[in-house]
């Protein structure tokens, strides 16, 4: 069985090779940059960013990050932190 960490590596993979983009946020946590999808502008609402609560694949902390099709972004945390099972 993958670990979360392995099965974002792939899907990120994946979500390159498709011809889509990746940007990076820091995690609040363990403050690791951490690589996500990154929109294009068709993707996005018209508010213009993506959010979405983002589980580090490096710590298990949770990260509500808004995410724009330039590649900025924000993140917010309120302090979450869910350790992974092995």
């Amino acid at each position: 069985m993958k670990t979360f960490k392995e099965e974002m590596k792939g899907y990120l993979k994946k979500w390159e090779a498709s011809g889509n983009k990746v940007t990076s946020y820091v995690c609040q946590h363990c403050k690791k940059k951490i690589k996500t999808p990154q929109p294009t502008k068709k993707l996005v609402d018209s508010r213009g960013y993506w959010d979405s609560m983002k589980k580090c694949y490096e710590c298990g902390g949770f990260n509500f990050v808004l995410i724009y099709p330039t590649g900025k972004t924000e993140v917010k945390t309120w302090g979450i932190k869910i350790k992974e099972k092995k």
